[in-house]
């Protein structure tokens, strides 16, 4: 199944989970640290990769392992919605059907999220993947995210049993 990011591959044995963070330039920064700055809390290892578009990642390194891939975008920006929409056909169903991804919906203040929710949510509807939203240009607002997207990713990946903690009903 050439040109499709499946989950198969060069798997790193020394960490529990691989993430993949596809989002344009200050986004994917900015979700990558949190990430990153949130493992510190865990008592394992886990491998955090970065990329602008998924056919970056096939071309350059097709045996890549993922096991969780993260859509970061901007609402407001027509072409990050579209680019989040190309990039998802390109992944195997089984990301989908197993819930191994998520929509990140970034903003940068409160009063903007009622604009760009109604985008978000047509993107969580028409893919089936789960929705979290965050002011990613506010610390505690980027901590939040870090926490609930590896909260996810362990649930779904067995690494903690139960339900995950999404703490969704902080909005920030």
């Amino acid at each position: 199944m050439a040109g499709v990011l499946r989950s198969c591959g060069a798997w790193n044995v020394d960490s529990v989970i691989s993430f993949l963070i596809v989002a344009t330039g200050q986004l994917c920064d900015k979700v990558f640290e949190v990430i990153q700055g949130s493992t510190r809390n865990r008592k394992y290892l886990i491998a955090v990769h970065k990329c602008e578009s998924v056919s970056d990642i096939l071309r350059s390194k097709p045996d890549l392992h993922v096991d969780f891939v993260v859509f970061a975008f901007d609402g407001r920006i027509s072409h990050h919605v579209s680019e989040v929409e190309k990039n998802i056909s390109l992944l195997d169903e089984f990301f989908i059907i197993s819930g191994r991804a998520c929509l990140v919906n970034c903003y940068g203040s409160p009063n903007t999220m009622g604009l760009m929710g109604h985008t978000a949510n047509r993107l969580r509807d028409r893919y089936c993947l789960r929705l979290l939203s965050a002011n990613v240009y506010n610390s505690e607002g980027l901590k939040n995210l870090g926490d609930r997207i590896l909260n996810l990713a362990e649930a779904l990946m067995g690494v903690n049993s139960g339900v995950p903690d999404l703490n969704m009903l902080t909005l920030l």
